[in-house]
C-alpha cells in the first residue's frame, strides 16, 4: 500500500522515521516542498512483483520514480560524503537492484537513483528537477 500526503503530514511522517538517515529525511522533506508535484511513498509499481519504490511522482502524463540508495550505519556524513557501510554493495543486492530498474525500465518509468553523497552535494535534486521539468 502506498501512502500519499500533504506538505504537513508528510513533515510528521519523515518526523516518525527518525530511523531513516539524515539525507533521507532531507530529500523526503524537499520532495514535499519542491513545487514538483504529488509524490507517494512506498510506491508498488509492478504488476506481479511486491517491488516498491522509495517515491514516485503521482502524475498520468510522468512515470517518475526516485529511489534512494541507503547506507547503513551513522547518520552524520562521513569525510567522503558518505554514510556509515553501503548497504548496497553486496553481489547479491547490486543484482536485486538491477533487477528491479531494468524491470521498471521496461514498464516505462524513469528510475532517479540517489544516495547521501549526491543529496549532499545537490545533485539529487537536480537531476529530479530536470526530469520533472
Amino acid at each position: 500500500m502506498s501512502d500519499t500526503i500533504g506538505a504537513s503530514d508528510y513533515l510528521a511522517a519523515v518526523a516518525g522515521n527518525a530511523h531513516w538517515p539524515k539525507a533521507k529525511q532531507t530529500l523526503a522533506t524537499w520532495l514535499a516542498f519542491a513545487g514538483l508535484g504529488e509524490w507517494v511513498t512506498e510506491f508498488r509499481f509492478h504488476p506481479t512483483r511486491k517491488w516498491r519504490f522509495d517515491w514516485a511522482l503521482m502524475s498520468p502524463a510522468l512515470k517518475i520514480a526516485v529511489e534512494y540508495d541507503g547506507i547503513t550505519g551513522a547518520t552524520a556524513f562521513n569525510r567522503k560524503g558518505t554514510e556509515g557501510n553501503a548497504s548496497h554493495a553486496s553481489v547479491g543486492n547490486i543484482m536485486r537492484d538491477a533487477e528491479k530498474i531494468n524491470e521498471a525500465q521496461l514498464l516505462g518509468w524513469l528510475v532517479i537513483r540517489v544516495n547521501a553523497k549526491t543529496i549532499k552535494s545537490g545533485q539529487a535534486f537536480a537531476w529530479i528537477e530536470t526530469a520533472v521539468r
